[in-house]
Parts: C-alpha cells; structure tokens; sequence
C-alpha cells in the first residue's frame, strides 16, 4: 500500500470514526501525523502530573485505547492507566517521543493533497471551499498545531498523549491494526 492510500484510508476512518469532526480536527490529524509531539514539551518534569490530573478528569474513551496516525506516531488514550500503565511510563513515553520531525514539512503537503482529494469526491462532508478557506485560514497561521475544534471537544472529550510506535511495547501496548480501518 502507498503512502497516498494509507493516508486516504485513516482520514476516511477519522471521518467515519468521529462524524462530528470539523476541518480544523483533520488538520490536528495530520499535523500530528505528519510532526508527532515535537511541539508539546514544555516541562518534562511537570508531565507526570499533568497526565495524572487530566486522566481524573476525563471522560472514558470509547474506542481502543491507540489509535493510528499515519506515520510513526499514535494517540494513547488516557484510560491506559486504569489498565496498568503508569503515568509515569507514558510521561515518559510522550517525552521521549518528542522530537524533531525532519520530513514532517513533506508529509504534511502530502497528506493534506490526499485530503484535498477526498473532500473532491465528497468523501468527508465537507465542500472544496470550506477545505480551501479553512486551509488559508491555517496558512495565515503559520500551519502550526491546532487545537481540537469545540464540537468535537466537547462530543468526543478526547485525552491521549502522542508516543511513537517504538515506544508502545516499553508501556506494555501493541501497534493498532490499520486493516480494518
């Protein structure tokens, strides 16, 4: 399978998995996709309880608890800790997860032509204008990390960590399987 057609199968099951997700949640899709967490460590040091404090919080996810992004990196879902992975493993995994992207530039253009596509054909609910206004909306602002839209914050109360696949069996995880997506 190419690179295109991955991409196009995970942006369709994002679609199909959360139908409530706007543009600006595609555009988080790829962008961690294409970059993973590099932008996300501020404090390592703080992360543990950060983690710890957002997981009392949270709202069960209901679907598996990794999910795929189109590259090396995935979503582990908060309710790993209330199956033995400690947040002080998954702090540490997210930390160790954050770094430098050299391609991610490459892979964002071309997830986002695969994404133009679909939109084309109708494929994710939302018209070739809408994508082209929002896309110039997030190139005025530099294509950096966005935040989940409010719609599906507060539908889908999502509360993950980004780890790359490398690190899912130091927490115990296995890779998420693409083929039924």
């Amino acid at each position: 399978m190419t690179a295109s057609e991955n991409t196009r199968r995970l942006l369709l099951a994002q679609k199909k998995t959360y139908p409530n997700m706007q543009l600006q949640d595609l555009f988080k899709f790829i962008y961690q996709s294409a970059f993973g967490c590099e932008h996300l460590i501020s404090d390592p040091s703080a992360m543990v309880s950060y983690i710890q404090k957002e997981a009392e919080t949270m709202t069960p996810h209901d679907g598996p608890v990794v999910e795929p992004l189109d590259g090396d990196y995935v979503r582990v879902y908060l309710d790993v800790l209330s199956q033995g992975v400690s947040a002080q493993a998954l702090g540490e995994a997210f930390t160790r997860s954050a770094v430098h992207v050299e391609e991610g530039p490459a892979r964002l253009a071309e997830m986002l032509q695969v994404l133009q596509s679909l939109t084309e054909e109708g494929l994710m609910g939302f018209t070739p204008q809408q994508l082209e206004e929002a896309l110039q909306d997030w190139r005025a602002a530099g294509m950096g990390a966005v935040h989940h839209s409010p719609i599906y914050e507060e539908t889908y109360r999502p509360a993950y960590r980004l780890v790359r696949k490398d690190f899912l069996k130091d927490l115990g995880l296995s890779s998420p399987s693409t083929d039924g997506c």
